[in-house]
């Protein structure tokens, strides 16, 4: 899918392997930590000749196709991105709230309600995704997971500890928090559960 949609960004823009760029924007985090960029890539297309406006990015037309599923780590997606980390730790019993004011959140979200509703791509009920990337990684590496979640389809104020991040059944409700950031949220009046 992904090849796909940069060959229909070549032939809209009249590029070709050689001429073709992307254009990648970065949040807190630039790299993961195995060295992977975390970014938001679409085409490049830094001059007034091109076809109308920059369409979405591949991470949004991935999660509209079905092909991806999300992965929200706080701070790294809007609206958190854009602000201070300690101004980034939203209040308890607001996670749905700000999860739907926030544009960029809310389409992704919905792409992925969509693609599950469609039952397309890794909802296609013939071949279903049985396992997740990251869950197929802490398998591999027989680790526990290791980022905390909290349920962005819920407006209280629990955050579960990452061996429970499956309670949250579907990924477009799970912000996970690294384990770094945890405090940060106590502090401002969220709730452990399961953690002891």
């Amino acid at each position: 899918t992904l090849i796909a949609l940069v060959q229909a960004d070549m032939s809209a823009l009249g590029q070709n392997l050689n001429t073709f760029g992307y254009f990648l924007s970065f949040s807190f985090e630039v790299f993961d930590s195995f060295g992977r960029f975390l970014a938001f890539i679409n085409r490049n297309q830094p001059n007034a000749n091109n076809p109308g406006p920059r369409p979405l990015s591949y991470n949004d037309r991935m999660l509209e196709s079905g092909a991806a599923l999300p992965y929200f780590i706080w701070p790294n997606i809007a609206p958190f991105r854009n602000a201070s980390i300690l101004d980034a730790v939203f209040a308890p019993s607001t996670a749905n709230q700000m999860a739907e004011a926030n544009a960029d959140l809310r389409r992704a979200r919905n792409f992925v309600r969509q693609a599950r509703a469609n039952g397309i791509g890794v909802f296609d009920p013939a071949n279903p995704l049985r396992f997740e990337a990251f869950e197929v990684r802490y398998l591999g590496r027989r680790e526990a997971p290791n980022r905390a979640a909290i349920d962005l389809s819920r407006n209280d104020n629990v955050i579960l500890r990452p061996q429970s991040y499956f309670h949250i059944p579907n990924p477009e409700d799970r912000l996970f928090i690294p384990s770094a950031f945890v405090p940060l949220f106590v502090t401002r009046g969220w709730r452990l559960e399961g953690w002891f």
